[in-house]
């Protein structure tokens, strides 16, 4: 009997949990719990579902949603619901956050369009997984919508406005990504043997005209914080001394005006 109930599917313990709920809580949970299991794959067995792809989905849904904690609140609901039935070993909805990850995966989403953005190789080899891992969901998106759209007597038809709704999330965010990729420049390590400034450098600057000096660690543009003096690759800063060597005088067009710095230190 336990066996039986680890191996089954999402789509039937969704059901289950649906079917238990008030009418009134069914309809409020009922579309994003059809939107996780699209997005989990409704035939998977419930039991393969692991802490890193519930912590993936919160990251995603945060990325893309203002409202994310509301429709996180669902899925946690199905989660514990499961965990009591036995469909999951451990428990999971803890896993589930609306907040967004530190890693480039789910800053990717914040670039625009035609913006020229700063990547390191590692971040463009994850943008390029991320693209290929949403490109694979469109045809099982595409199914689902299309089975759902065929379901001329469910009148409410929550599984279609789930199906809708992840469609539309799933091809906005390979449209974003995709742009990101064209736009990107990606900074390769110098092959030079003197020092350059390059991605992930602790740098010490000395202003030219007060002599003021400031270290400063280049960053890609999610990664930066003023409190940590983290500064973006594709800063007027950054843009000015990445790949240059100690000892170079650099000069930055800034919004205040010219400025000159020499690259005082390269920390190593």
């Amino acid at each position: 009997m336990n066996q039986q109930k680890q191996s089954m599917s999402v789509g039937d313990a969704v059901v289950g949990f649906l079917t238990g709920l008030s009418p009134t809580d069914r309809e409020a949970k009922q579309q994003e719990v059809n939107k996780f299991a699209l997005w989990y794959g409704k035939n998977r067995a419930i039991s393969n579902l692991t802490a890193a792809e519930v912590r993936t989905y919160g990251e995603w849904i945060a990325s893309s949603a203002n409202d994310s904690n509301q429709r996180l609140s669902p899925v946690k609901a199905f989660l514990t619901y499961a965990k009591k039935k036995g469909q999951l070993q451990t428990s999971l909805s803890t896993h589930l956050t609306s907040k967004r990850g530190s890693s480039s995966k789910t800053n990717l989403y914040q670039s625009r369009s035609g913006e020229q953005v700063t990547l390191t190789p590692k971040a463009f080899a994850q943008a390029k997984a991320e693209l290929a891992t949403l490109q694979s969901k469109r045809p099982q998106i595409v199914e689902e919508l299309q089975l759902a759209a065929a379901d001329k007597d469910f009148r409410e038809n929550a599984p279609l406005e789930a199906a809708r709704e992840m469609h539309e999330l799933l091809e906005s965010q390979i449209k974003e990504l995709e742009a990101l990729i064209r736009s990107s420049v990606v900074i390769e390590d110098s092959s030079s043997d003197l020092p350059k400034v390059r991605m992930g450098t602790k740098v010490t600057l000395c202003d030219i005209d007060s002599g003021e000096k400031s270290t400063y660690e280049i960053v890609a543009p999610n990664e930066v914080s003023v409190a940590k003096s983290k500064i973006s690759a594709a800063s007027p800063v950054g843009k000015a001394i990445v790949n240059r060597p100690e000892g170079e005088i650099v000069q930055v067009v800034a919004p205040k005006g010219n400025l000159q710095y020499r690259i005082e230190q390269i920390h190593t």
